[in-house]
């Protein structure tokens, strides 16, 4: 028995093409809430509106295929990966569910997603809610990812910020936190938006932007967080990141460059 299950109406997806999303990750701890045949609703209703996903199919070999699109000459590989429970979600070689973020499966397809474009997007769906220190094994899984070809890790699940690492030619963001999300609590309020530069040769620069979701201040439509707010996000995210990666933070926004 889950504590909760979550579905919403078709319609929804018209939100989803108005707010310009063309990729979406399918592997998390609720896309097999209500059944194989409601995930394959969900697949069957983003690609009438031409939007790309990845990390959840009919089999295992469909949930690990790459998502991948193209903006202005450059390639970008999507993959994505649910290491939370439970378990029974996840797909096999014939039954439908998410796919599961084994090290092995994220080596070889960030491999071979690596052969089909210019550069590689990872997001993970792991760790604990509410955790905002980041377990070993996620360092350990998002540099499988990078040392076999990915440029980017983005993580989510905790419902709080975790740090950042830059690692190698990569970077890691071990939980942006929430963004729309139906919660009121003042728990999981603060989040960021990663807004990355990309070239065909890998990342320029990740800028992080601390959000407003305080839903009884925004109604489920994130704002930019301003002056002391900002300022405090954007420590805690220092504190958090890994000793070797050094943010340089501006009232609204901190800056990685590569």
């Amino acid at each position: 028995e889950k504590t909760y299950t979550f579905r919403t109406h078709p319609q929804v997806v018209q939100t989803l093409t108005a707010g310009g999303l063309n990729v979406l990750s399918l592997a998390n701890n609720h896309i097999m809430d209500y059944g194989p045949e409601a995930l394959q609703e969900t697949i069957t209703l983003l690609e009438m509106h031409q939007i790309h996903h990845t990390g959840a199919g009919s089999n295992l070999a469909a949930a690990r295929s790459p998502a991948i699109i193209e903006k202005n000459g450059i390639k970008v590989a999507f993959l994505a990966y649910n290491n939370t429970f439970p378990l029974e979600f996840n797909a096999t070689p014939t039954q439908p569910g998410t796919a599961p973020g084994n090290a092995s499966y994220v080596a070889s397809d960030v491999k071979k997603a690596r052969s089909m474009a210019d550069l590689v997007i990872v997001s993970f769906h792991w760790s604990a809610e509410l955790l905002k220190e980041r377990k070993s094994y996620q360092a350990e899984l998002a540099k499988v990812a990078i040392n076999a070809g990915a440029h980017l890790v983005v993580g989510h699940h905790p419902h709080v910020i975790q740090g950042v690492e830059g690692y190698k030619h990569g970077l890691i963001a071990y939980s942006l936190g929430n963004f729309i999300f139906a919660s009121y609590s003042k728990r999981v309020q603060d989040a960021l938006l990663l807004q990355v530069r990309l070239t065909p040769s890998g990342l320029k620069s990740a800028a992080f932007y601390p959000l407003n979701i305080n839903n009884h201040q925004v109604h489920f439509q994130p704002q930019p967080l301003l002056a002391e707010e900002a300022k405090r996000v954007l420590e805690e995210l220092q504190t958090l990141s890994h000793p070797s990666t050094t943010l340089e933070i501006s009232p609204t926004y901190a800056i990685i460059d590569f």
